[in-house]
């Protein structure tokens, strides 16, 4: 649970390919850089593949992990 005074930081991706995940997921870091409080997560969405936690610390979620 994310309190009050704490951000998550999402950017959703079609495609799971490396390449694509490993843009988004410096995309994240770079304005998790350069905000005042650090973030309580990074997460990247996918529409498929695996979900995993990257060396780097950002999740990478497939969609289809997220469904019912």
């Amino acid at each position: 649970m994310v309190r009050d005074d704490e951000w998550i930081g999402i950017e959703v991706r079609l495609s799971a390919r490396p390449e694509v995940v490993d843009a988004a997921a410096g995309g994240l870091l770079a304005i998790a850089r350069r905000m005042r409080r650090p973030p309580a997560a990074l997460a990247v969405v996918t529409a498929t593949g695996a979900s995993y936690r990257r060396p780097d610390g950002v999740v990478v979620v497939s969609l289809l992990d997220l469904g019912p």
